[in-house]
């Protein structure tokens, strides 16, 4: 269990994932990640955003076994792609600002939009 408080924003350089039985609560604190994402406990956004960034050709995969909860879903790569291997819920807004053509793939996926 982790459970760390003096940060403004989480910042993972690599790959985040919830383990089963496990919850990740963001409690008014940003994320950003640099890798995948992989939910296969619970994710509670508590009305912040997710950003994924990133320079290079890499591609981030948001899967796990459980449907992620997104408030703000934010994307910053430079490069590289985002690939759904599970639906996601966006509860207010997703932003893509990148300087290349980087886009979210949705394949057999949906995200959920209010």
């Amino acid at each position: 269990l982790y459970n760390e408080t003096s940060f403004t924003t989480l910042r993972v350089n690599n790959n985040l994932t919830i383990n089963s039985g496990a919850s990740l609560t963001a409690n008014a604190k940003p994320i950003e990640v640099a890798g995948n994402w992989t939910n296969n406990g619970s994710f509670v956004h508590g009305n912040n955003r997710v950003t994924f960034f990133g320079t290079g050709s890499n591609a981030i995969t948001i899967g796990g076994s459980s449907v992620t909860p997104f408030y703000d879903l934010y994307i910053t790569k430079t490069g590289g792609s985002i690939t759904l291997g599970r639906n996601i819920n966006v509860d207010r807004e997703i932003d893509v600002a990148t300087t290349s053509n980087v886009g979210i793939q949705p394949g057999a996926y949906e995200i959920s939009l209010p």
